[in-house]
């Protein structure tokens, strides 16, 4: 049942499990997602104040011609940002929980990102920590908290 199953993923593992959250939303009652922000791809260009867009500039294009140009890709679902915007308002996302440490490589996308779900009404769950970047200290607390966000607050490891 939708309200037993969870998924959660780190970095690019994260990019994945929201990608398969906001595919599938009948499927889940929870996403965690920890240091991996959902990017517009249509924001890439020579000025974005992003430098990490510039960076990582000739594979997000690649990913662009990989689904047929940017039309196209604005219609796929590869197209994470856009299914939030048409989803949100609707109710249907499954609950979802955003995790980044401040001085992680991904904050300033992870910031921009939140205040893009801000400003379309989006709920979610924010986890930000100072002083972390992107690393396993920070995502061992992270889990933690998306543990306890999922609402699976037992103690007392596997009991398998």
């Amino acid at each position: 049942k939708r309200e037993d199953n969870f998924i959660s993923g780190l970095s690019m593992g994260g990019g994945g499990a929201l990608k398969y959250a906001v595919n599938h939303p009948e499927k889940f009652a929870a996403a965690a997602i920890l240091s991996a922000p959902a990017t517009n791809l249509e924001e890439i260009s020579p000025d974005s104040p992003y430098p990490l867009l510039n960076s990582a500039a000739d594979r997000l294009k690649n990913t662009l011609e990989n689904a047929g140009g940017l039309e196209a890709y604005k219609n796929s679902y590869e197209n994470v940002w856009g299914l939030i915007d048409k989803l949100a308002p609707t109710g249907k996302l499954p609950r979802l929980m955003f995790a980044c440490g401040t001085d992680d490589m991904l904050y300033d996308l992870h910031e921009h990102f939140q205040k893009h779900c801000e400003e379309i009404g989006l709920e979610a769950h924010w986890f930000l920590r100072d002083g972390f970047r992107h690393e396993w200290r920070f995502w061992d607390l992270a889990i933690q908290e998306a543990l306890d966000f999922f609402g699976l607050t037992e103690r007392g490891g596997n009991p398998y």
